[in-house]
């Protein structure tokens, strides 16, 4: 899948998440229409699964699969931790030898720092080194950080005063 094939799935992909949330409830109809909206938006040239029970959505062609939900996808390393707390979203795909993951976990730390302090530990625990883009400003802050093939930018983003952070994992691991 060309890159901007790519661009247009995982924006398909993101305009048709609420059709995914209402086949949560059991409705097919909308599940069809999220289907056949990502298939039609990317050429017809990919297929499209929409799990009414869960809500994850998996889109594959013949580069690659993309998946949404409420769990890790299977093709995330295992010996990449995350911050303890819920997975809201993961997607995952791959073309050329490389894999790529955004993961978003919400987790009951508030403050971002504290939130970016505790998932950057958890992974320098790990073996990865820290790398020079790091942004905090108020309300948001980020860290890039490498291992191996493994290239990762932490974005923690805090929700108003007394709400928990969201933290979100992009992961790019690409062929040794």
């Amino acid at each position: 899948m060309s890159r901007t094939a790519l661009r247009t799935v995982t924006m398909l992909f993101a305009l048709t998440a609420p059709f995914g949330l209402a086949a949560c409830s059991g409705e097919d109809a909308a599940e069809k229409a999220a289907e056949e909206a990502i298939e039609q938006g990317a050429g017809g040239d990919v297929e499209v699964d929409v799990d009414p029970d869960t809500g994850d959505v998996v889109v594959s062609d013949s580069t690659g699969t993309y998946t949404s939900g409420g769990d890790l996808p299977d093709s995330f390393p295992d010996d990449l931790p995350i911050i303890e707390g819920d997975i809201v979203s993961a997607m995952s795909g791959g073309e050329a030898g490389e894999t790529g993951h955004v993961v978003m976990v919400q987790t009951d730390i508030q403050d971002p720092t504290e939130a970016l302090d505790e998932a950057v530990g958890l992974l320098t625990d790990a073996g990865f080194a820290t790398g020079s883009q790091s942004v905090q400003i108020e309300g948001m802050a980020s860290q890039d950080l490498t291992r191996d093939s493994l290239h990762v930018v932490l974005a923690v983003y805090g929700g108003e005063a007394g709400s928990d952070s969201v933290v979100q994992y992009v992961v790019e691991q690409t062929a040794n």
